[in-house]
């Protein structure tokens, strides 16, 4: 039976600098280690005007650790152009903990402006859909 978990309510995220970051704030971070299959739903309300290379990536670890979120290999969706669906819903998936493109134990969102002088703004929501593990 799949469940939906909410890994981020409807926020906005406006970066200034060039090469500021923002992550999502660590007790928001989904657990998913109960799990064995995954689809990421993000639901996209604003998007930045993509010039000098602004960022949403999805990342995955399996710890708490900044240097493993950070790997190519942690980095399951890379964001750096308009999706299908804009304004709206768009999926993404499947993720599997043993096949094909896999998943670890935590789930966060991190946002990078890029060279982008000015300012760029996010504005989305992240559900997850997911399969429990057998036990």
């Amino acid at each position: 039976m799949a469940l939906t978990i909410t890994n981020q309510e409807l926020i906005t995220v406006t970066l200034t600098a060039s090469g500021a970051t923002v992550t999502q704030q660590e007790s928001l971070w989904s657990d998913l280690g109960a799990y064995q299959d995954l689809y990421i739903q993000i639901f996209f309300a604003q998007l930045p005007a993509w010039t000098n290379n602004p960022q949403l990536y999805i990342e995955t670890a399996p710890l708490k650790e900044e240097a493993l979120f950070t790997t190519a290999t942690n980095q399951l969706i890379t964001i750096s152009a308009n999706p299908a669906n804009y304004p709206g819903w768009n999926v993404y998936g499947p993720f599997h903990l043993s096949s094909g493109t896999s998943f670890c134990r935590f789930l966060r969102w991190r946002i990078f402006n890029g060279t982008a002088a000015g300012p760029n703004t996010f504005q989305f929501r992240v559900l997850l859909s997911v399969n429990p593990s057998p036990h």
